[in-house]
């Protein structure tokens, strides 16, 4: 399965991607229009982003601008924030900080919701 990580933070998007790289292949982009980018380019199920990434637009923002054009894919939103449920064309919020294996387990329970192959 093929993951795409929005983040911001060099650090947070490096440790993230190495954790998810163990058993998914995993792209990354730094802002919104990187990641707009690789999912055009590229077969991506998941997209992992934060809620805000400061200049410019946030996940929720992302995530409805990618799907006016693909619907198919699986929003997972990374917040430290108090958000209503599912908002914005999210499919899961996840509160920060988080252990990465519930990530993991969500992210495999929402591909076996999709029917998308593991």
């Amino acid at each position: 399965m093929n993951i795409l990580l929005v983040e911001r933070d060099s650090v947070f998007r490096s440790n993230m991607a190495r954790v998810l790289a163990e058993y998914h292949a995993v792209e990354i982009a730094e802002n919104a229009e990187m990641g707009f980018q690789i999912v055009l380019e590229r077969d991506i199920h998941i997209i992992i982003t934060g809620h805000q990434f400061g200049m410019g637009m946030g996940g929720a923002e992302f995530s409805l601008e990618i799907k006016r054009y693909i619907n198919r894919k699986i929003f997972i939103i990374l917040t430290s924030e108090l958000v209503e449920p599912l908002p914005h064309g999210a499919d899961r919020f996840i509160s920060q900080p988080f252990d990465a294996e519930i990530l993991l387990e969500i992210i495999t329970d929402l591909m076996k919701n999709q029917k998308v192959a593991c």
